[in-house]
């Protein structure tokens, strides 16, 4: 299988990783807009009771949000790249199992283990980094 055909299969966890990056990025430029128009509008003194509280409240809402949109981000690729990893693992052993005795005698076991290991480990910390 091609590696795009694992990507497909965890199509949805790749938009999630997307919609949360995009969310992360527009919550980090609106925080430091709503702590300008705090401060300005408190150093102005114009600032009504209640509408300095709706600020306040926005804005400590917004940076919870983006604290744990931006942990969702991190979290999210890192579980999706476990996942195709053990995957690739599992297709890839089941391949080496049903390979002929000519094969093995053809490659070092020294090469197979580094491409079973290494090479794998880097392709899913590679995807993991989407």
């Amino acid at each position: 299988m091609r590696l795009r055909t694992y990507l497909a299969q965890e199509r949805r966890a790749l938009i999630g990783a997307g919609i949360l990056t995009l969310a992360t990025v527009a919550l980090n430029v609106a925080i430091p807009f709503m702590l300008r128009v705090l401060i300005d509008g408190f150093r102005a003194g114009d600032f009504p009771a209640g509408r300095l509280a709706w600020w306040l409240v926005g804005f400590l809402g917004a940076a919870l949000v983006s604290g744990g949109a931006s942990y969702a981000m991190r979290a999210l690729p890192l579980r999706l790249g476990h996942r195709l990893e053990y995957r690739l693992r599992r297709d890839l052993f089941d391949h080496l199992t049903r390979l002929d005795q000519a094969f093995f005698r053809a490659w070092s076991t020294g090469d197979l283990l580094s491409r079973l290991s290494s090479d794998l480990s880097l392709v899913a910390l590679a995807l993991s980094q989407v």
